[in-house]
């Protein structure tokens, strides 16, 4: 089974931007079939059948919008094809302050280019809690909520145990607020 190029749809999201065809085939290598006005309701056969060629010949569908992916999901579901890639075209290079017709194109062809891009994963680090949890915030409201979400005892980085309850707990908070006291007047 060969694989050919992607299929690359456009949007233009009810006609709220203007997709630059010329700028994205000439920036990405990609041919740009006709913009659609609602490939994720009234146009989704057009996507259907992209998505039913490419489960025939194992190529790639590109919808150029982010926002109704889940949609183009559920419809590559239906099609026995891998779900497109949905890139967000319009929020993100659909208009622009600068002056003339085009000036969108290339960033819109540049993020579709971008997205094809293989990325390595981003790694990941396992995190193991010890059941230690800091608290911030001014003593009179951290204090108090550190001492209620703990265990009556924990340990401190000596290894030694350490009891915040009852009078422990006073005298902590007393010794907050005279350290804070202390330094307000310095």
């Amino acid at each position: 089974m060969a694989t050919r190029m992607p299929r690359l749809l456009l949007c233009d999201c009810g006609g709220s931007f203007r997709p630059d065809a010329d700028a994205i085939e000439a920036g990405t290598g990609l041919t740009a079939r006709p913009a659609a006005s609602a490939l994720c309701t009234a146009q989704s056969e057009r996507l259907s059948a992209a998505l039913a060629e490419a489960a025939l010949d194992g190529g790639q569908v590109i919808v150029a919008c982010a926002q109704q992916a889940e949609i183009f999901s559920e419809l590559a579901e239906a099609a026995g094809a891998p779900a497109p890639l949905a890139v967000d075209i319009r929020d993100r290079a659909g208009w622009t302050d600068e002056a003339g017709a085009g000036a969108t194109g290339p960033k819109q062809a540049a993020l579709l280019a971008a997205a094809r891009l293989n990325r390595p994963p981003v790694p990941l680090m396992d995190v193991e809690s010890e059941g230690l949890c800091l608290v911030l915030g001014p003593a009179e409201i951290a204090l108090p909520a550190a001492c209620a979400t703990r265990p009556t005892a924990t340990s401190n980085p000596t290894g030694a145990s350490t009891r915040l309850s009852g009078s422990a707990s006073s005298t902590v908070t007393e010794s907050a607020s005279a350290s804070r006291a202390a330094a307000a007047s310095a």
